[in-house]
């Protein structure tokens, strides 16, 4: 979550630019529309899915119950914890307003229509509430269709959404997704349309072997999806036949190197993506030495990646017509029966962002696919595409990436103790810095 930190960071530092944001109400709708875009603009490349998530991070330690009370009367409203995050975070009290409650709307006319809307059945409201019962079973079989019959009322849970495994009267499988909130599945089903728009404009002459999921039925409060199969499970990869992980790092080049080719432009330096115009690496690297973490073989390697990163050939840095962005071991699926890998989550597609996305992920520090595995996509993808990327540019980025996220969400979400510091949040990360050398060695 740190690059949400930094760009919440750069709104703070840049007051003017909230105050001239028109927002009347801070919700999805919003993230999406005035948010998300004013990010980009400034060089972060989040999505509304990563801003939600922050600010719907209940131990994050930015909201208590005085600012909730002043802010907007409560805490009894989504949406006014929402106002009160962005407000914590940024430190702009201007947002108040004597219109309303507070800036981004009115509290007391949300909760009362809120309140005054009452269903039969209800979606799915909490992620670890992934289980249906007979009465929506029976709500959504009648939606779907007699054509579809749920394999299972147990689904997978996402951010926004959870899946459950459907067949037709053919045996062939589909996934049925369900907003977690029902009052956003109107904004939620309108952001799949545009997903399943963007994947058959710009991938419609797309022939590769990592398949993408196609959209077979929209709902007014569902999706059904082609079932490409089950999540990838990095931690028990001997599961996997060496056939498979072949199959897997070939179609992730392909799937790249089409992606890629679709159009280049002038130079874009990842400086904005791993952060350093928005943190010194410096704040990194004394955060862990003040707190006695670091010996003297440890401060010399950390400064080597620091000085490493300040100091690399930015040349190569360049955008192009079609990023991903959210490629990890979290959004890659494996059908057993066709020993086909999948890629999913489309929702964070960029039309013009940075190659090296594709490489890293948005999130940078937060990857899952081993790194050994990615070394070779890297490979692949040289020997097959025009565009060449340096693998050791991007085994810098997750060292730099790895560190920031770790730095960031310790100092400015759970704040843990020195000894923790010390004992813990360093270890882990050296650790994850020796995984990366030894995973791209190949």
């Amino acid at each position: 979550m740190y690059k949400v930190i930094l760009f919440f960071e750069f709104l703070k530092e840049n007051k003017d630019i909230l105050e001239n944001l028109d927002i009347h109400d801070l919700n999805l709708e919003t993230i999406e529309d005035k948010l998300v875009p004013l990010a980009r603009e400034n060089g972060f490349f989040i999505t509304a899915k990563d801003i939600f998530r922050f600010l719907n991070e209940e131990n994050s330690g930015l909201i208590n119950d005085d600012m909730l009370s002043e802010v907007a009367g409560g805490k009894g409203n989504f949406n006014r914890v929402m106002a009160a995050s962005l407000l914590a975070i940024t430190g702009f009290t201007g947002l108040i307003n004597n219109t309303h409650t507070y800036a981004m709307g009115n509290a007391a006319s949300s909760v009362s229509q809120s309140e005054s809307k009452t269903q039969s059945v209800k979606t799915i409201k909490n992620h670890s509430n992934n289980t249906l019962s007979e009465a929506e079973m029976e709500y959504y079989q009648k939606k779907i269709g007699d054509n579809y019959k749920f394999v299972s009322n147990k689904g997978m849970s996402g951010a926004f959404a959870t899946a459950y495994k459907l067949e037709d009267k053919n045996g062939n499988e589909f996934v049925l997704k369900i907003p977690n909130n029902p009052e956003n599945s109107e904004r939620w089903i309108q952001n799949q349309r545009k997903t399943d728009e963007k994947i058959k404009k710009y991938y419609k002459d797309y022939k590769g072997d990592l398949k993408i999921a196609n959209y077979v039925k929209f709902g007014d409060d569902f999706v059904i999806e082609e079932y490409l199969g089950e999540r990838f499970d990095p931690n028990e990869i001997e599961k996997y036949s060496k056939d498979d992980i072949q199959s897997l790092i070939n179609g992730m080049a392909e799937f790249l190197n089409y992606s890629h080719s679709k159009e280049k432009t002038t130079s874009f330096s990842v400086d904005d993506v791993i952060a350093s115009n928005h943190i010194k690496f410096m704040d990194a690297y004394d955060y862990f030495d003040q707190a006695g973490a670091l010996n003297e073989e440890d401060k010399q390697m950390l400064l080597d990646v620091i000085n490493e990163a300040e100091n690399r050939d930015k040349s190569d840095e360049k955008t192009c017509a079609l990023v991903h962005t959210d490629i990890r071991a979290q959004n890659i699926v494996y059908n057993p029966k066709t020993h086909k890998f999948a890629l999913i989550d489309f929702d964070a597609l960029f039309v013009g962002a940075p190659i090296y996305l594709s490489f890293t992920s948005a999130t940078i520090g937060s990857f899952g696919i081993p790194y050994d595995i990615a070394s070779r996509i890297v490979n692949k993808y040289n020997d097959i595409s025009d565009t060449k990327v340096s693998k050791e540019k991007i085994k810098l980025m997750h060292k730099i990436g790895t560190m920031l996220e770790l730095f960031r969400c310790a100092k400015y979400g759970y704040k843990p103790t020195q000894e923790f510091i010390r004992n813990e949040l360093w270890t882990n990360l050296k650790a994850r810095l020796e995984k990366i050398d030894k995973g791209f060695e190949n």
